[in-house]
């Protein structure tokens, strides 16, 4: 893999999880797809392309990178090759906040979330808070509809007044929507 975590079969460029560049990535061709391993562990798969010199970019590989700079988001290639409803998210409710953009990206990818919850939390929002639609309400809302309690993991201490009291109100939040 390069320094763009980019790997390359045949002509055709495939990205993988942006926290192995400089590691050693293998890949098991197949017929319709290849799978990429970091230390005998799955780490992604891509549908097999037989074009020539092609890229094919997922966002989500690109998380390490863009959290450590978000402001690259809005015009990146990543968020190009998007599907359609992930740019129109972006571009309607997180264009100026495009780390909250990302964080609720990786939430969504922690809890094994797919992207139709954000759509479906969104629809909701829009019924009863449209001027108030934020990436910690859609997660509120993401985690409601799946039984999943709300759970921050960030290093929490125990002295961190302005956190536990966000904790609070996000629980009371919780209540409040569900």
């Amino acid at each position: 893999m390069d320094k763009y975590s980019v790997i390359t079969y045949l002509t055709n460029r495939y990205i993988v999880p942006d926290h192995l560049v400089g590691k050693r990535v293998d890949i098991k061709i197949y017929p319709e797809k290849l799978v990429c391993y970091h230390e005998n562990k799955n780490i992604c798969q891509h549908e097999r392309h037989f074009g020539r010199s092609q890229w094919y970019i997922n966002l989500d590989h690109y998380m390490y990178t863009l959290q450590r700079k978000p402001g690259a988001l809005a015009g990146s290639q990543a968020l190009s090759s998007a599907p359609q409803q992930v740019k129109d998210v972006f571009n309607k409710f997180f264009f100026t906040k495009p780390k909250d953009f990302i964080e609720l990206l990786i939430f969504l990818r922690d809890h094994d979330l797919g992207f139709e919850m954000v759509i479906k939390a969104i629809e909701s929002l829009k019924r009863t808070c449209p001027h108030n639609i934020s990436a910690d309400m859609i997660k509120v809302l993401c985690l409601q509809e799946t039984n999943q309690n709300w759970q921050y993991d960030a290093g929490y201490q125990k002295d961190d007044q302005i956190l536990h009291q966000s904790r609070i109100q996000l629980q009371e939040l919780s209540l409040l929507l569900g």
